[in-house]
């Protein structure tokens, strides 16, 4: 019951939600962990120019699983840099390259963060 609370209180997770700006969330890819299609990545595209996401690392299983969202999975290169942004803890977490992984994602459980583009290598 907590949970429903804070999710309902919580402007960071609500403010995607309110906005008709950009198409809705999508299942953007399954991570491989040891349950077959248990550990899925879901996104959303936040600022039109696609550098801004809000993503949700969801495990449908019934244990821990480490899930990775790729940058490729969001139509960005390897060479992107990013800020992550835990919207439960409402917390900065390290900047990541490549991919960013929640690990431990616990059973039945999401971790939900923003990723922001902070460096695009020149092509």
């Amino acid at each position: 019951m907590r949970w429903r609370v804070q999710a309902l209180l919580n402007s960071e997770i609500l403010m995607p939600h309110q906005s008709t700006a950009t198409l809705p969330g999508r299942r953007l890819a399954y991570w491989a962990c040891t349950q077959p299609l248990d550990c899925q990545v879901w996104g959303r595209q936040l600022a039109r120019d696609g550098t801004d996401w809000l993503l949700a690392l969801v495990n449908l299983g019934s244990g821990s699983h480490s899930i990775t969202a790729k940058w490729s999975d969001i139509g960005w290169g390897d060479g992107v840099t990013a800020s992550v942004r835990d919207l439960w803890a409402h917390s900065q977490l390290s900047n990541a390259t490549k991919a960013f992984t929640a690990g431990k994602v616990p059973a039945h459980g999401t971790v939900l963060v923003r990723v922001t583009q902070l460096h695009r290598p020149l092509q």
